[in-house]
């Protein structure tokens, strides 16, 4: 048996369109509609009532599903960075450095060195974040001295 691929049209008239469109922009207003005798609190409830796919309501209102549409948008959510990726990067590599140089770099170096270049004051709690999402990490070295090999077995070490 050859099963043939079914497809969906959808075919809405102008009165439907808009009113799922006045319906939206009461929910963008106040919060919530009454769409056929139910309350509506969100853009999901209103495609569930009025059988409409959320894509398509999307696409009615113009806002464009494409995905770097998508992606610009999500972009736009949430705090904005405090220093830019320059910056970070130049703080990150700053600290690196020190490292390879065997300097000790804490949180009150890295404080200065901001104070210094960007004249912005590094809260401890930001520098924190930042040497953890940048996988920089301080940990303590050997708390006690290195063993000290004694001659007589140094000599014993050479002869081997």
């Amino acid at each position: 048996m050859i099963e043939t691929e079914r497809r969906r049209y959808y075919h809405y008239s102008l009165k439907d369109k808009q009113k799922a469109l006045q319906h939206w922009n009461e929910l963008e207003v106040s919060g919530k509609t009454i769409c056929q005798g139910k309350v509506i609190n969100n853009i999901q409830e209103l495609c569930s009532e009025l059988i409409i796919k959320r894509t398509t309501l999307y696409s009615w209102k113009g806002i464009s599903m494409a995905r770097e549409d998508f992606e610009g948008r999500l972009s736009n959510r949430g705090r904005k960075p405090i220093l830019d990726e320059e910056k970070c990067n130049q703080i990150r590599d700053w600290v690196i450095a020190r490292n390879d140089a065997h300097i000790v770099t804490g949180i009150e170096q890295i404080q200065e060195y901001c104070k210094d270049t960007w004249d912005w004051q590094a809260r401890p709690p930001w520098i924190s974040k930042f040497a953890h999402q940048n996988k920089l990490s301080s940990h303590l070295t050997q708390k006690k001295p290195a063993k000290v090999i004694k001659l007589k077995m140094l000599k014993k070490l050479i002869k081997y």
